[in-house]
């Protein structure tokens, strides 16, 4: 995939989540299964806010299928809360 494909995939994706009604139950948690597709790619991003706390976190998740067998992932996270802002 080239890097203007990537760049207007995740900029898609970021437009949609933040044109997506709220959900009751938002989570950046999640377990991925250990399924290898060779061919295989996805990027996958979540948010979730909490009001009560005013927290909000927020996950970017990237998978690539190396041949029939391996897989690699990345996974970066962040999440702040009212006493980590400065």
């Amino acid at each position: 995939m080239s890097h203007s494909k990537a760049a207007f995939l995740l900029a898609a994706v970021l437009v949609a989540s933040g044109i997506a009604t709220g959900a009751s139950a938002q989570t950046t948690g999640g377990v991925f299964g250990p399924v290898v597709r060779e061919g295989h790619r996805s990027i996958q991003y979540r948010s979730a806010f909490d009001p009560d706390a005013d927290a909000f976190a927020q996950r970017l998740h990237y998978q690539e299928s190396i041949d029939s067998s391996f897989m690699w992932r990345i996974v970066a996270q962040t999440r702040k809360t009212a006493d980590s802002w400065c």
